[in-house]
């Protein structure tokens, strides 16, 4: 009974130790912006540049562009994992018009790779370009967490 209680004990330190503890981050960021409309080859400062966290960084360009035949929001994103541990990372990203009505949004998350990065390129708000023009202000909103890592 005495080993059984011990092994208990062992295992309900171990369960509440600091290793087993997953690191996270959530992170806001908003602001006033003007979306711009952008052509593969134009100056890169038609694209606003939004950065946000540390131990996570995303890299979040906003800006008009055709896609195809659609007009969108392009949104897309550079995350970077400057961690040693794979990390699950999500970002929300909202614009809003002057009177604070929605006009696009986007989310998405990844599992990223310790020190490993990944260039989301869907962020593909899709709409009309006279809604996006009236474009004031945005909100992104970031979560980051320290995942299991993957089984080999």
């Amino acid at each position: 009974m005495k080993r059984l209680a011990m092994v208990l004990a062992i295992l309900v330190i171990g369960m509440f130790s600091p290793r087993q503890i997953f690191a996270y981050q959530e992170m806001q960021k908003d602001g006033a912006i003007t979306l711009s409309r952008y052509k593969f080859g134009d100056d890169e400062s038609k694209k606003n540049l939004i950065v946000l966290g540390d131990k996570v960084v995303f890299k979040v360009n906003a800006y008009i562009e055709d896609f195809f035949k659609d007009t969108i929001i392009n949104a897309n994103a550079k995350i970077i994992n400057m961690t040693d541990d794979p990390m699950q990372a999500i970002y929300f990203i909202t614009f809003y018009d002057e009177q604070n009505n929605v006009v696009g949004a986007h989310a998405t998350n990844w599992t990223l790779k310790p020190q490993g990065d990944i260039n989301y390129g869907s962020a593909l708000i899709k709409g009309k370009e006279e809604d996006f023009r009236r474009v004031k202000k945005y909100k992104l909103q970031i979560c980051y967490y320290k995942t299991v890592p993957e089984k080999k």
